[in-house]
């Protein structure tokens, strides 16, 4: 088929981006509605996620300007824009994460 298939994630939304020519649409909905119905995941790459998002929180814990942004957020927001951007050092090893990781591939 041949194209370019982005996916990016924000504080309140997440969106799928597909280029390709027309012809090759009705393609590239139904890859959209399998990846969404039927996420799949190997264990390196879960792991090697995990390993970034762990060095970007302790990244963030040493900027002062994205702490502060950050309790603005929580205080000034309700819902989903009262949610931090990245997760809390404490919910990485959660059940959650164990619980998905025996949901891979």
């Amino acid at each position: 088929m041949g194209g370019n298939v982005q996916a990016s994630a924000f504080r309140n939304q997440m969106g799928c981006t597909f280029d390709a020519l027309k012809t090759y649409v009705p393609q590239m909905g139904k890859l959209l509605i399998d990846c969404v119905r039927h996420p799949a995941s190997l264990h390196w790459e879960v792991n090697e996620q995990l390993q970034k998002v762990k060095a970007e929180i302790t990244k963030a814990s040493n900027n002062h300007h994205s702490l502060l942004l950050e309790a603005i957020h929580s205080a000034g927001y309700s819902w989903d824009l009262a949610n931090p951007l990245l997760a809390p050092k404490s919910t990485i090893n959660s059940r959650i994460v164990q619980f998905s990781r025996n949901l891979l591939l």
